[in-house]
Order: structure tokens, then sequence, then C-alpha cells
């Protein structure tokens, strides 16, 4: 006598009923995953990616919605809603949550901070004169605390967080003194590209 296990395990063509899908996933059939991976994820993928805004940031999320899923496919009420409703909330509030996240913040914090270093990496190899004195020589355009600070974070590699406990201040005045040391050392770096290298 055929099972419903057995049942459910139909060709990839054949669409398996949300019913099927359920009960493949409470009895923790992983064929009920792949088939939730293959029919769901991209749908999935797109709305915590609208929410998130960020690639790597919703795969992780998929993958929090997907064990969800599995861990809690009991909860889900077949007379509440269609299945992909549930999975769709589900997603929504693991989105919103992560957008809330410390590990967000720290994460857009950093991006941004990378970005700023990344523009004066460029700018500095493509200037021969700069690249002759090398970058920590524009330290000296700045103030005795901005080079500081540029020298805990650019030279020896310390997070701001790091720097602040180093240097004995708080931590909104180190980013305040690196947002600002970084404004002048973008304007030092494209107004001496613009100057003629003598020969």
């Amino acid at each position: 006598m055929p099972t419903l296990k057995n049942e459910c395990l139909k060709p990839a063509h054949d669409a398996l009923s949300e019913s099927s899908i359920v009960q493949l996933i409470k009895l923790k059939d992983p064929s009920g995953m792949d088939y939730l991976h293959t029919h769901y994820r991209a749908a999935l993928y797109r709305l915590i990616v609208r929410i998130v805004k960020v690639d790597v940031m919703a795969e992780e999320v998929l993958q929090d919605v997907f064990v969800t899923i599995w861990q809690q496919i009991d909860r889900y009420d077949t007379y509440k809603g269609r299945l992909f409703t549930w999975m769709s909330k589900i997603a929504k509030n693991m989105a919103i949550d992560r957008l809330r996240s410390k590990d967000m913040r720290v994460w857009k914090h950093n991006s941004a901070e990378q970005a700023d270093w990344q523009e004066l990496a460029q700018l500095h190899s493509s200037s021969l004169r700069i690249d002759t004195l090398g970058i920590e020589s524009l330290f000296t355009y700045l103030s005795d605390r901005q080079q500081k600070v540029m020298r805990f974070i650019y030279i020896k590699g310390y997070t701001q967080s790091e720097t602040a406990e180093s240097c004995h201040l708080p931590l909104g005045t180190v980013k305040t003194l690196v947002r600002s040391s970084l404004k002048t050392l973008r304007k030092i770096l494209r107004t001496t590209e613009k100057e003629e290298i003598p020969s």
C-alpha cells in the first residue's frame, strides 16, 4: 500500500500539493525542503532583499527562514491561509528583525568606512607624487588629534572602537575625527592629482 511519503516523491515535473509538502516536512523528509527550495526560494529571496537591500544579508536571512519553516511547520494552520502566505510572513518578519539588528548596523558602518578607505587607496595609487611620498606623509595636513586617530586606524589597523579605547576618547569623537580626516585627505589627493608632476 503506497504511503504518503512515497506518493509525494513524484518526478520534478509533477507539482506537489501544499498538504503533501507540509506532511513531508512534518515527517522530517528532506525531499519536502528540497521542493520548497526549488519552487519557493526565488520568491522568498525577492521579498527579503527588498527589505534588507543587501544580497549577502538576504541570503543569510533566507537560510534562517528555511530552518524556521523546518522547525516550526507544526505551527502552520491550513485553515488560516496558504503555505506560501505563512512562509512569506516568516520571511518578512525575519528580514525586518535583521534590518533592525546590531549585525546590520555594524555591517553598514563597516561598509561605509571601507568605501572611504577604498576611495583613498584608489586616489593614492593613481598619483605618482603621493605614491612616492606615501600616504602617511599626508597626515601632516591633519590636526594632532586627527593624526593620532588615523595612525591607529590606517597604520595599526585598529577598529574605531579599539582606537577610542586606546586614545581614551569617546567613540563619537573618534568617528567625527575620522570623517573630518577623510574629507581633508580626499580634498588633498584630488588637488594633488590635478597638479603637474615635475619631470
